[in-house]
This record gives C-alpha cells, sequence and structure tokens, in this order.
C-alpha cells in the first residue's frame, strides 16, 4: 500500500515538474523523447509500408484472378458457340447433300428423319423414323441414302415407320459383285468370315456377309457389292458395301465375303424410303 502511494506521489510530482519546465527546458526534453522513440517509429513505418504494399498487392492479385476467371467463363461461352455454329454448318451441309440426292433421284423416295435407334450393338438392329401410313409408307419398301443402301421398311404405324437395317441377320438382299460378275445373297453379320465377332474384331463395326458365291469367283479386297435388281423388293445397282475379306464355305461349295456397308448405320440422321 505505502509502495503504491509512492508511486502515485513520484507521478504528480513529475507532471508539476513537467509543467513548471521552461520553454528551452521543455523543447530539449521533447527532442530527447523523439531521439528516444525514432527508431522505434521507424521500424514501424517500415512495417506499416509492408504491410500496406502486401495488401495492395493481395487486392491486385483478386483483381487478376477475377478478371482471369470472367476471361476464361467468356473464352467458355465463345467456344461452346463456335461447336454450336460448327454443328449446324455440319447439319445444314448434310441436309442440302440429302436434298440434292432426292432431287436428282429417278425414283419415288419419302425423306424421313432418324427419331430412334433400338440396339445397334446386338443382334435386332432397327431405326425409327417420322413418317408412316399417312406419308405413303408401307411394309417391305427399301430403304436408302445418298451413299447406298439402308435396309427395309418393317413396322409401319400412322406416323412412324421401323426400318431393318441391312446388319440385321434377318434382313437378306439378293446383291452382285459387278467386277466378278458373281450374285450372291446378302445379310447382317453375327460372325465374321473367320467365325470370330464383328463387335470384337473391329471394335463395334456393323457388318454384313455375303454368301453362295461361286468358288471360282476371283473375289477381292474393295470389290463393290451393289443389289442385283432380282426379285421385287430392292431396285437394282444401289451400293451394298465392300468386301473386307473372303474364305470358302466349311461345305466347300461356296465362297463367303465379310461386306463393310457404305453407310455408317449409326449416325444415320435422314433417309429416304423408295416408294414403288
Amino acid at each position: 500500500m505505502k509502495e503504491k502511494n509512492v508511486y502515485i506521489w513520484m507521478a504528480l510530482i513529475g507532471i508539476v515538474v513537467l509543467f513548471n519546465f521552461t520553454p528551452a527546458l521543455s523543447v530539449r526534453v521533447k527532442g530527447l523523447f523523439r531521439d528516444i522513440f525514432a527508431p522505434v517509429q521507424g521500424v514501424t513505418s517500415s512495417y506499416v509500408g509492408r504491410v500496406r504494399g502486401a495488401v495492395g498487392q493481395m487486392q491486385e492479385i483478386e483483381s487478376y484472378r477475377e478478371t482471369a476467371d470472367r476471361i476464361a467463363e467468356e473464352l467458355f461461352v465463345l467456344k461452346d458457340r463456335v461447336r454450336s455454329m460448327e454443328k449446324v454448318v455440319a447439319e445444314n451441309a448434310e441436309l442440302r447433300r440429302t436434298l440434292g440426292f432426292a432431287s436428282r433421284s429417278t425414283r419415288r423416295v419419302v425423306p424421313c428423319e432418324v427419331i430412334g435407334q433400338r440396339d445397334l450393338s446386338g443382334w435386332w438392329q432397327t431405326i425409327r423414323v417420322n413418317k408412316g401410313s399417312t406419308a405413303g409408307l408401307t411394309i417391305d419398301l427399301p430403304v436408302i441414302t445418298a451413299d447406298g443402301l439402308v435396309g427395309r421398311t418393317m413396322e409401319v404405324s400412322r406416323r412412324t415407320t421401323e426400318i431393318l437395317l441391312i446388319t440385321d441377320p434377318n434382313c437378306r438382299i439378293s446383291v452382285r459383285m459387278p467386277r466378278v460378275g458373281a450374285v450372291g445373297i446378302a445379310r447382317g453379320s453375327r460372325e465374321g468370315v473367320s467365325g470370330r465377332s464383328p463387335l470384337a474384331m473391329l471394335h463395334g463395326e456393323h457388318l454384313a456377309r455375303v454368301e453362295y458365291v461361286v468358288k471360282d469367283a476371283d473375289i477381292r479386297v474393295g470389290d463393290e457389292v451393289v443389289t442385283s435388281g432380282l426379285g421385287e423388293m430392292y431396285p437394282g445397282d444401289v451400293p451394298v458395301g465392300c468386301v473386307r475379306s473372303w474364305a470358302l464355305d466349311s461345305s466347300g461349295l461356296y465362297q463367303a465375303a465379310e461386306l463393310e456397308p457404305v453407310v455408317d448405320m449409326r449416325n444415320l440422321k435422314y433417309v429416304f424410303v423408295v416408294v414403288k
């Protein structure tokens, strides 16, 4: 308690003395205090400057990040627009090619848009189009594109039609090979001529198989295969595909050839049904 009182009295005395300094002495005391605290003020000012600089740099970095994010977002939008425009251009080109084929064709055809696919990786391969009996379609009509044969109509409703593709084993077509003059029967293939699955052998390519070709026919890789025109279903000379490989049948009586269709069945958008 006594020590506390002593400190109080000393503080009071210091205040009284300070107020009673002469002006010259007061200036000297203030200068002394400035000299004592000058290093501390210098260090403090330095740290304050550094802190302000760091804060400024962080603000600039944040501004750069915001700008970079905005540019990245704008770039994504522009790329998406470019992709959309490229898709529209490609679709327009395909549509012009399709319509051009329709106008040049000597056959009466009904243009159709593909609106569905069913099990293109299995044994039953069909597509659905947006035209039916109201457009004059019936069953067993040939279906083509500007490239070649697609298949035949299988089930017809008023506004839609199911089309059986030539890569389905249930679709059989009389064909010929113009170079060698040989004829045969083409159908969808579950196996290649070597006995291997085309899915395993060609990574999902959809093939057909030409059977009953005379064994002395000089078949070669790349030979064109077209419809023979025999029968009443398919018109003649419609491209079907080209030979990928061939082999003598196990019976030894005829040759069989593996056929790659000229039409990409997995990317069909428009087809034509040939109306009798």
